[in-house]
């Protein structure tokens, strides 16, 4: 849930800093990502290889039905969403 919380943080108004529905339409366009990412490491990051080979497995089946595909290349795992371009984005991509 707190994974969750630090995507969902720049949502809520404070005095200064106004959501707009600019943002929340950004927003709906991004939260089935957003929950897949989450649910990813909530619930399948507790396993160990084989656990992660068929938890990736189960969830490409079930993310279908939400139209939500994570790159083929490699496990679900291997990916974060990036919030500034929609995409996902493999973690090695980010070691310069």
């Amino acid at each position: 849930m707190r994974l969750l919380n630090c995507y969902l943080a720049k949502y809520i108004e404070t005095e200064i800093k106004k959501v707009t529905a600019d943002h929340i339409e950004v927003l709906c366009a991004q939260i089935k990502p957003i929950f897949m990412f989450c649910f990813t490491w909530a619930v399948g990051g507790t396993t160990d290889l084989a656990g992660r080979k068929k938890f990736d497995q189960y969830l490409r089946e079930k993310m279908t039905k939400f139209n939500v595909n994570f790159p083929a290349d490699k496990l679900v795992y291997d990916y974060y969403f990036n919030l500034e371009t929609s995409e996902w984005v493999s973690w090695f991509d980010t070691i310069p």
